[in-house]
């Protein structure tokens, strides 16, 4: 890609910066161990546990703290070596971003990723924030554009359907749309995901569908696939689709 044409792409995507926050690994370690709720058939508590095993013998805020002061540099040298693969590669992103969503704009906010201690990744929709594996930095790369795919989806849909809400707010969205399409929101964006976001469009932060996470959503992609070939992969056409009554289910 010529060096005007990556420039120009860079001023229409964020500036995204990755960093660490002991705080937020205490809370999303405590949060999903808590919960035993499997969400789109992930288990985030299984997933933390083969990780961590001591995480079901000690104390949470304990063990993030132990974890953070044994390897705090190496958790340090990650997102800089993160940081710098996701500016290489943000022209890619933002290129195969802006096809599918046309001229949208980017919501303001932070774009900051947190490197975390282990799985499950949550994504923040009021401040654009989101949670990264510390290694391996390739794996870091793919989460990251997960997530900044989802800020896009939500800004596409609340411009469509809540122009009157300031900030993407997913329960607030949800409520607003009721009766508009019967998919929740996050279920539609992960099946969105799980279709658009390949490797043959956005090479290195793609994933292929057998990759996801979310077992019970991914079973849907192939519908969905059919669907978003069939009108010819825009956006615009694949919501107008989803509000028709016949295919309110796909």
């Amino acid at each position: 890609m010529e060096e005007n044409k990556k420039a120009e792409i860079l001023k229409k995507g964020p500036e995204v910066h990755f960093s660490l926050n002991e705080e937020l690994d205490v809370w999303k370690v405590s949060t999903f161990l808590n919960d035993p709720h499997k969400r789109g058939g992930m288990d985030a508590h299984k997933w933390l546990l083969q990780a961590h095993p001591r995480l079901g013998e000690i104390e949470t805020l304990q063990y993030v703290a132990e974890f953070y002061v044994a390897n705090r540099e190496r958790l340090e040298r990650a997102a800089g070596q993160i940081s710098q693969d996701w500016d290489g590669y943000a022209p890619k992103f933002y290129g195969a971003a802006a096809e599918i969503f046309k001229d949208l704009e980017w919501p303001s906010g932070k774009y900051v990723g947190y490197v975390s201690i282990g799985s499950p990744f949550p994504r923040f929709l009021h401040d654009k924030t989101f949670q990264v594996p510390w290694e391996p930095e390739e794996r870091a790369i793919r989460v990251a554009a997960h997530e900044l795919l989802h800020f896009l989806f939500f800004e596409y849909v609340r411009k469509r359907y809540t122009p009157q809400l300031k900030n993407t707010v997913e329960k607030e969205m949800n409520q607003l749309m009721e009766g508009k399409i019967s998919i929740p929101l996050w279920e539609l964006s992960e099946i969105f995901n799980i279709v658009v976001l390949s490797p043959q469009k956005f090479g290195r932060g793609g994933q292929t569908q057998s990759a996801s996470g979310y077992s019970h959503l991914a079973r849907f992609a192939p519908v969905f696939e059919k669907v978003w070939s069939e009108v010819g992969k825009n956006i615009d056409d694949l919501f107008t689709r989803l509000e028709s009554v016949e295919n309110k289910r796909l």
